[in-house]
């Protein structure tokens, strides 16, 4: 008999597996795998997540990291019970991968993989969830979005019962300071993060969910920052995605501390890894990465780590 954390599996001579479930909440992973020859990371979620994971490549390189395997379960806009209604749907995901030691993100096609078939293509150490930052969901609780979180983790489970993964759920971020969300859902910016913060805590306290990506903290933190330039894009490209390169440098910050600095012990201060690209569109704002503000953009995201849950005022970087 093993006990596998929220189910209790008996295995046979015969290599029959009998798992029995519980409706227990809360987690039940051990700490993260640290040590191992290799660390297989598997990301479930939208364009948010793309904005959280896309310069974690180029940083795991300049880290010296050659063992970690990433793939992205890509759907554009979709929700996490959008996830949970069509997981064994055909045609539902992307399929982004990023193999050991590769600089960058490719796929094989488009839209062509159903979800189900990308958690059984290999044995997950770390899968991450993320909701639609633009979706009600990501802000307020309801057992439609309670079913969804707690559905999918049984399906991961599922996927592999003896040797159940580490499921994180990376934050979703507030909005910038002049979207239309403001006064329609929320006061202003703040209470928006504040409700998501409310969400997080109620994910965490009522899923198998084991650990947070404060990804959306370490955006309010770089808020703070000098870096928060008066252009009314509040460190985003079009408002509410990331701005394609000081804030998504950040979120992938929040992940590596989050993810992979338990797994490997190499810390994610002084990473080497920049990005150039310059762009002052109102749809497409990048800011390139530089050795001045990348360690701005780090120190935002090590604050958000330290305190997930409040905004770390940065005002002298």
């Amino acid at each position: 008999m093993l006990d596998t954390g929220k189910y209790v599996c008996f295995v046979f001579a015969d290599g029959e597996v009998i798992r029995i479930g519980s409706e227990l909440n809360g987690s039940f992973n051990p700490p993260l795998p640290a040590g191992g020859k290799s660390l297989k990371i598997l990301f479930i979620g939208n364009s948010f997540t793309v904005d959280a994971t896309e310069h974690l490549p180029g940083m795991l390189k300049s880290a010296g990291i050659t063992h970690v395997r990433m793939v992205r379960a890509y759907h554009g806009g979709y929700k996490l019970p959008e996830f949970f209604e069509n997981y064994a749907a055909p045609d539902i995901c992307t399929y982004y991968y990023c193999e050991p030691g590769a600089t960058k993100w490719e796929n094989e096609g488009t839209l062509n993989r159903s979800l189900k078939s990308i958690v059984e293509s290999d044995t997950w150490d770390i899968v991450t969830l993320q909701e639609h930052t633009g979706s009600y969901y990501a802000w307020e609780w309801d057992e439609t979005e309670r079913g969804a979180i707690s559905g999918l983790c049984d399906y991961i489970q599922q996927a592999q019962p003896l040797d159940r993964p580490t499921i994180g759920y990376i934050m979703a971020q507030a909005y910038g300071a002049y979207h239309s969300h403001y006064p329609k859902y929320f006061a202003n910016q703040q209470a928006m993060f504040e409700a998501i913060v409310a969400q997080v805590r109620k994910i965490t306290a009522q899923t198998c969910i084991d650990l947070v990506i404060p990804s959306g903290t370490s955006l309010q933190n770089l808020r703070t920052s000098s870096l928060n330039r008066d252009n009314g894009m509040d460190l985003t490209r079009d408002s509410y995605h990331m701005d394609y390169g000081i804030s998504r440098y950040a979120a992938a910050a929040t992940v590596f501390r989050t993810l992979v600095t338990p797994c490997t012990g190499v810390s994610v201060e002084g990473n080497g890894y920049r990005y150039s690209t310059s762009s002052t569109s109102t749809t497409g704002y990048s800011t390139p990465v530089t050795d001045a503000n990348a360690p701005v953009a780090i120190r935002a995201a090590l604050e958000a780590c330290r305190t997930p849950y409040a905004v770390t005022d940065m005002s002298k970087y």
